[in-house]
């Protein structure tokens, strides 16, 4: 959790990643002053991070998408904050590189090294 006072338990994960995409839920947001779920019309940002791993089978030139989307039990005002996002990560292609070096110089005959 990176916003004070606010805390953030652990998310349920489903979905495999290969078959269906993983879905983390997290259902639990609290602040210091308020009880589980509560979140004040006039609160703050709140922020969090996570760290997620591509999976190994994904090829290079694939995209994954990252979105998020809020849910609440009461009321809100519909049209004033979007309520959903979506952000997309590309996995690049490798960036090979090759370098060549041999002495500038051979006398005739002698042996000498390539370095690839």
């Amino acid at each position: 959790m990176i916003t004070t006072n606010w805390s953030l338990g652990e998310p349920t994960l489903t979905g495999d990643c290969a078959t269906t995409p993983q879905v983390l839920t997290w259902i639990d947001i609290k602040k210091t002053s308020y009880n589980t779920g509560l979140i004040s019309g006039n609160s703050e940002d709140i922020r969090f991070s996570y760290r997620v791993q591509v999976a190994d089978f994904l090829l290079a030139g694939a995209s994954v998408s990252n979105s998020i989307l809020t849910t609440t039990t009461t009321q809100q005002d519909p049209n004033t904050y979007s309520d959903s996002g979506t952000t997309t990560v590309h996995i690049p292609y490798p960036d090979l590189e090759v370098s060549l070096t041999n002495p500038s110089v051979v006398q005739p005959g002698d042996p000498f090294s390539i370095t690839i």
